[in-house]
C-alpha cells in the first residue's frame, strides 16, 4: 500500500467504475443474503459495554465464543517484521482461526488489477468486492476487523462516501451476528493526504451505522524516524494495533 509519486492511468477513471462495480457487488451479495438460511441473533463484539448484567454477560459470551475471524483491509494487514503482521499475531494470540483477505494498494471502493494487483491476476478486489469472496471462505465469522480507507481518500467525495456506506450495508447483511470492528484508516507516507480525515469520519459514522465499533489506532505505519531499524518499527506498529484491539475485546469481556 506504499503510495505512489504517479498514480497508475486507471485511476483518472475510478470515480465512474467503482459506482458501476458498487451496483454490481450489492446485488450479487443480496443475493446471498436471500440465499442463507436465518439464523438466531448472536451478541456483537460490537456491542458497547454497559453497567447492567444482561449486556456484560453477552459480551463476555460473544469473546468467549469466537472461534474464527475474518479480515477485509489494505496493506496495513499485510504489514510484517521479524514477526508476523498484527492479525496473525491477533489470532495466534486468541487461538482463533483467520481468514485474511487483506490486500496491498485497495479500499472501500478501489480495487486493483492486472499487473497492479501484488496478489496475482484479478485477485485485489475492493474491500466492497471482498465480500461474496470471505461469503466463500467462511460464512460465518464471529468477529470481522475492517482497516484501510487511505486510497479511498483520494477519490472524488460523492464515490468515497457510497463506496464506505454500501461496504458496511453489505457486509452487515450478510454477516448478520458477527462483531465488527473498523479500525481507523492508515497511511504510510508524510504528509497525511488532507482528504484523509474526511474518510475517517466516513468509517466511524458507518461502522456504527451498522452497530460496529471503530477504534483509532493512529498512524503506527507511518514512516520511521531517521535511522529507525525499520524491522523493529514495523513490529512496534503491528505491537500498537494489537494493543488497541486486546483493550476493546477486555473492555467487552469486563477484564
Amino acid at each position: 500500500m506504499n503510495p505512489r509519486a504517479d498514480a497508475p492511468e486507471w485511476r483518472k477513471y475510478a470515480s465512474d467504475v467503482a459506482l458501476v462495480l458498487l451496483a454490481i457487488v450489492v446485488t450479487i451479495t443480496v443475493f446471498f443474503v436471500i440465499q442463507r438460511d436465518p439464523e438466531p441473533e448472536r451478541a456483537n463484539a460490537d456491542a458497547t459495554p454497559s453497567a447492567t448484567t444482561s449486556n456484560a454477560d453477552r459480551a463476555r459470551e460473544l469473546v468467549d465464543g469466537i472461534e474464527s475471524i475474518l479480515v477485509i483491509g489494505d496493506g496495513t494487514a499485510r504489514i510484517g517484521g521479524e514477526a508476523k503482521p498484527w492479525p496473525e499475531q491477533f489470532a495466534e494470540e486468541h487461538d482463533w482461526r483467520i481468514t485474511n483477505l487483506a490486500r496491498v494498494g485497495t479500499g472501500y471502493g478501489v480495487g486493483l488489477y492486472g499487473e497492479d494487483c501484488a496478489a496475482g491476476p484479478d485477485a485485489c478486489p475492493s474491500f466492497l468486492g471482498s465480500i461474496v469472496p470471505a461469503l466463500l471462505e467462511d460464512d460465518q465469522p464471529e468477529l470481522i476487523i475492517v482497516t484501510g480507507g487511505g486510497w479511498d481518500g483520494l477519490e472524488k467525495v460523492p464515490t468515497r462516501q457510497a463506496s464506505v456506506r454500501a461496504f458496511f450495508t453489505a457486509l452487515r447483511a450478510n454477516f448478520k451476528g458477527a462483531g465488527i470492528i473498523a479500525l481507523s484508516p492508515m497511511w504510510l507516507a508524510e504528509p497525511l493526504p488532507a482528504p484523509l480525515e474526511p474518510i475517517q469520519s466516513a468509517v466511524e459514522q458507518e461502522v456504527s451505522r451498522v452497530g460496529g465499533a471503530y477504534l483509532d489506532v493512529g498512524q503506527p505505519f507511518q514512516v520511521p524516524p531517521t535511522g529507525a531499524d525499520p524491522v523493529e518499527f514495523n513490529d512496534d506498529a503491528n505491537t500498537t494495533v494489537l494493543g488497541a484491539l486486546d483493550r476493546y475485546l477486555d473492555r467487552l469481556a469486563g477484564d
